[in-house]
């Protein structure tokens, strides 16, 4: 009997127990009750600041209305907390704040300040801990910026995402209408399928090494300050200063970056595509993205070692200056050789790659309408004999291009983000 007893016992505790599951309602809650369906606690912001309510592994259930500005401090979970909006509803956080905590999912959720006054230029959603998800969420200073003055883009936009600590991932996210709009500082960022939509900074920040972008939109950029705007940018930085260190390993794959879908958008400016000028960039690799700008940095990297850009179609939105479009490989500011790089398999209206690299298979498009299937609605598949159709070469391609349909279906690979695919 003993024996039975203590593998009942060992077997008990090899398996976790079930997790919980509370609900919080700021319409009829009460931190008085129990936080079940029937008697839900009142806001995220109480609950969370309160000890001993939930355990690692429980999920938050939030309903419709305010919850107010939340702050998530010094909780470290040994498995997830899920904190996941009801089916159906818009629980609404003025502001995310995550700090020295771990293991947070945070999914479905509006973080928006809901009156004037609190648009003070905050981060909306600010992470400093480490294993933490924002995914499915609605992030925006403000639902419409129409009306919105050349004084009220310098004064009132929010920043929209920013991941400070290591093996956080951003996805499936939509930010809108704020300054800057997804910051990942810290190692082994994932960020995936996000929309970043009217901003008047940088679409995406990669400065942490080994982070992944990947499949996300970038559009709509308001050129309303002196800020160099890019739709992805990245620096290296020690206490030395920015230029003086090394961001490793990032991958940008499958990105959308469009300068403006609308051209009479207000304040339209020159965007710069993928803009990396203070490396060095080590370990790169940038595939399968489309860049469609009016700049001349479609995809620049000064300061790179063994960096691979392969399959991207970089396209400049406009006729004249600033441009054309380039994909391009230089020196580090302090003059020291960019080395070891692969530029290959790209469509793009010039390539200037540095000594010390290699240059092979890529196309110029010439006349956009006879390469692509609607250049003015921003589809750049590939038309029935266009010049990328089997004109890349060599054996440094993806498995997949950006819609993740095979390549290669003809003769050779294409050039370019798209491999035609034959009806």
């Amino acid at each position: 009997m003993k024996r039975i007893w203590k593998a009942a016992a060992v077997l008990a505790f090899s398996f976790p127990l079930t997790a919980a599951e509370f609900h919080i309602d700021p319409g009829r809650g009460s931190m008085e009750n129990d936080g079940s369906r029937e008697k839900p606690w009142s806001s995220l912001r109480e609950v969370v600041a309160k000890d001993g309510l939930f355990t690692a592994g429980d999920r938050l259930v939030v309903h419709g209305g305010d919850h107010g500005a939340v702050l998530i401090r010094g909780r470290r979970n040994e498995s997830p907390v899920t904190i996941v909006s009801a089916d159906g509803e818009t629980p609404v956080l003025r502001k995310l704040t995550i700090r020295e905590s771990e293991n947070w999912v945070i999914d479905g959720v509006t973080v928006t300040p809901t009156d004037e006054g609190s648009r003070s230029r905050n981060t909306l959603v600010e992470v400093g801990g480490d294993h933490i998800v924002i995914e499915n969420c609605r992030i925006f200073t403000t639902e419409n910026v129409s009306g919105w003055t050349l004084e009220d883009w310098n004064q009132k936009p929010c920043n929209g995402i920013s991941l400070g600590g290591d093996d956080c991932t951003a996805r499936g996210n939509t930010v809108r209408n704020i300054n800057f709009g997804i910051t990942a500082s810290g190692g082994r960022a994932r960020v995936i399928g996000n929309v970043i939509e009217n901003f008047a900074g940088d679409g995406m920040r990669g400065l942490g090494d080994f982070g992944v972008f990947e499949g996300n939109t970038v559009r709509n950029c308001y050129n309303v300050n002196d800020n160099h705007d890019d739709g992805f940018q990245s620096w290296s930085r020690t206490r030395d200063g920015v230029g003086k260190g090394v961001v490793k390993g990032i991958v940008l794959r499958g990105n959308t970056i469009i300068n403006r879908t609308d051209p009479d958008q207000p304040f339209r400016g020159p965007l710069q595509g993928i803009g990396c000028f203070d490396g060095f960039y080590q370990d790169w690799l940038i595939e399968n993205n489309v860049v469609v700008v009016d700049h001349w940095h479609g995809i620049t990297l000064m300061g790179a070692r063994d960096c691979v850009i392969r399959n991207n179609t970089v396209i400049d939105i406009a006729p004249g200056k600033p441009g054309p479009t380039w994909i391009r490989i230089d020196p580090h500011k302090n003059k020291q050789a960019s080395s070891g790089c692969l530029v290959v398999n790209n469509l793009a209206a010039d390539f200037r790659v540095a000594p010390g690299n290699t240059r092979a298979h890529n196309v110029k498009p010439g006349d956009p309408d006879a390469c692509f299937v609607d250049p003015a609605s921003f589809d750049f598949h590939l038309r029935p004999g266009s010049s990328a159709i089997d004109a890349g070469g060599g054996d440094s391609f993806p498995e997949t291009d950006a819609d993740g349909k095979p390549r290669v279906s003809g003769k050779a690979v294409d050039a370019g983000a798209y491999e035609f695919q034959s009806r």
